[in-house]
C-alpha cells in the first residue's frame, strides 16, 4: 500500500506538471480526466468548458479519428501518431498522440490513456527550414559559379559540388566526389602556392590558378577558399567558389595588345614628326652652305670656305647617323637586328668614337676617360658605341 501510494503520488505529479496534454478518456470519447495543459492546448477557458467537448470533435478530419481508433484497437497502443486537432477558435494544431488501451479487471477495453504533444511550432520551423534549404539549393544550382565543399587541406577531397562545377570542369558530380581538389590543377606549383597562402592567411585565400578540364584543355579560374571551423578552432571543411575567367583574361590580353598597338602608332607618328624635323635641319644647313659657296658674286677666303665645307661635312655625318638609326629601327621592328657580342675592353669601344664625339661636342668640355684596370666586357661594340653617341 505504501509503494502504491508513492507511485500514485508520482503519477499525479507528472499528470499535473507535464507540459504535454495528459488524458484519460472513455472508448466513446468522453473525458474522464485531463491536466491543465490540455485546457491550454485547446484554448478553452477552464476545465469545465473543455469537459463538455467530446474527443472526436477535436479532430480536424473524422477519418483521422477513425484511423486512430483502428490502430489502437489492433495493437493496443499508438506511439507518436501525427494528427491535426482543432482548438476552440478553429485554428489547427499539429500534434503527436501516444496512447494505450485502459482495461477493466476482466481485461475488457474501457478507454484510452495517453499524451498529446503540440508540435505546431516545430512543424513550422521544419517547413521553414526545408523551404530555406530548397531556396538555397535552387540558388546554388542556378548560379553560374562553381561551388564546392572539401575536406581540410592538404587532403582536399571533394565533399559536395554544384551543377556549375560539373559544367566548368567537365566532370560529373559523382566523378568530382571521387577526386581531390589538387587533381584539377594544371600546375602542381600553383597548388603549393595556394596551400602556402592558406596557411599564412588563416584559412582564406583568393587566387588566379590554371585548372585542367576533363578533356585536357586548360582554363584560368579565380579560386576562392574559406575555412569553416568548429568552436575549438579546428578546420571542419573548406567552402570554395570557382569562377572561370578564361574568356575575361583573353579579352584583357586583347585589350592590352590593342592599347599597345595604339601606343605604338602614336609613337611611330611622333617619331616620323621628329625624324622629319631632324632630317630637315642638316639638309637645310647643307643646302644653305652649299648655295653660299656657289654664289658667283662673292669671293670667299680659303679659311671661310674651309669652315663652310667643315660644317657641310658635320651636317652630312649627322644626316648619315639619322638614316643609320632609322635603318636600325626598321631592323628592330622586323626582328632582323642581330647583336654581334664578343669579349673586348671598354677602351676598344670608346676610342673609335671619341674623335667624332669631340667634334660633335666641341662647344662643350667633353672627355672620354676609361680606367685601364676595368675588366673586359661581353658586348656588341658597334651598338654600345651607338648608345654612347646618342
Amino acid at each position: 500500500e505504501e509503494t502504491l501510494r508513492e507511485s500514485e503520488k508520482k503519477y499525479r505529479a507528472f499528470f499535473r506538471t507535464s507540459r504535454d496534454c495528459v488524458f484519460i478518456t472513455s472508448k466513446e470519447g468522453e473525458w474522464i480526466d485531463f491536466n491543465d495543459a490540455a485546457v491550454e492546448l485547446f484554448g478553452y477557458k477552464n476545465r469545465d468548458e473543455l469537459r463538455k467537448v467530446r474527443i472526436p470533435e477535436l479532430y480536424e478530419k473524422p477519418e483521422e479519428r477513425k484511423r486512430h481508433t483502428q490502430i489502437i484497437e489492433q495493437t493496443g497502443f499508438t506511439k507518436d501518431l501525427a494528427v491535426n486537432l482543432q482548438k476552440k477558435d478553429g485554428s489547427i494544431i499539429n500534434a503527436l498522440v501516444t496512447s494505450v488501451v485502459v482495461k477493466d479487471e476482466k481485461g475488457k477495453a474501457i478507454g484510452y490513456q495517453g499524451t498529446i504533444r503540440d508540435i505546431t511550432e516545430r512543424k513550422r520551423v521544419e517547413e521553414a527550414l526545408r523551404d530555406s534549404e530548397e531556396k538555397y539549393k535552387s540558388l546554388i544550382e542556378s548560379i553560374k559559379l562553381g561551388i564546392f565543399r572539401s575536406t581540410p587541406e592538404p587532403d582536399g577531397r571533394f565533399l559536395e559540388a554544384n551543377q556549375a562545377m560539373e559544367e566548368i570542369t567537365g566532370y560529373s558530380r559523382d566523378e568530382l566526389l571521387q577526386m581531390n581538389v589538387a587533381d584539377l590543377y594544371a600546375n602542381p606549383e600553383e597548388r603549393r602556392f595556394v596551400l602556402d597562402e592558406l596557411a599564412l592567411s588563416n584559412g582564406r585565400v583568393t587566387k588566379e590558378v590554371r585548372f585542367r578540364k576533363k578533356d585536357g584543355t586548360e582554363m584560368v579560374v579565380l579560386d576562392r577558399k574559406t575555412a569553416v571551423r568548429d568552436d575549438a578552432g579546428r578546420v571542419l571543411h573548406f567552402d570554395g567558389i570557382i569562377e572561370d575567367i578564361t574568356e575575361r583574361k583573353r579579352m584583357e590580353k586583347e585589350l592590352r595588345e590593342a592599347e599597345a598597338l595604339r601606343e605604338l602608332d602614336r609613337l611611330r607618328s611622333q617619331l616620323l614628326a621628329n625624324v622629319s624635323h631632324e632630317l630637315r635641319t642638316p639638309l637645310t644647313s647643307i643646302k644653305g652652305f652649299a648655295t653660299t659657296l656657289l654664289r658667283q658674286d662673292v669671293r670667299w677666303s680659303e679659311e671661310e670656305q674651309r669652315d663652310f665645307i667643315q660644317t657641310i661635312n658635320l651636317e652630312a655625318e649627322r644626316l648619315t647617323r639619322l638614316i643609320s638609326d632609322l635603318l636600325d629601327m626598321s631592323h628592330i621592328e622586323a626582328g632582323a637586328l642581330k647583336l654581334e657580342r664578343k669579349k673586348c675592353q671598354i677602351a676598344e669601344v670608346t676610342d673609335p668614337i671619341s674623335g667624332s664625339l669631340a667634334s660633335l661636342a666641341k662647344r662643350h668640355r667633353l672627355q672620354v676617360i676609361v680606367p685601364t684596370e676595368l675588366p673586359p666586357v661581353f658586348v656588341d661594340g658597334v651598338r654600345i658605341g651607338q648608345v654612347i653617341t646618342n
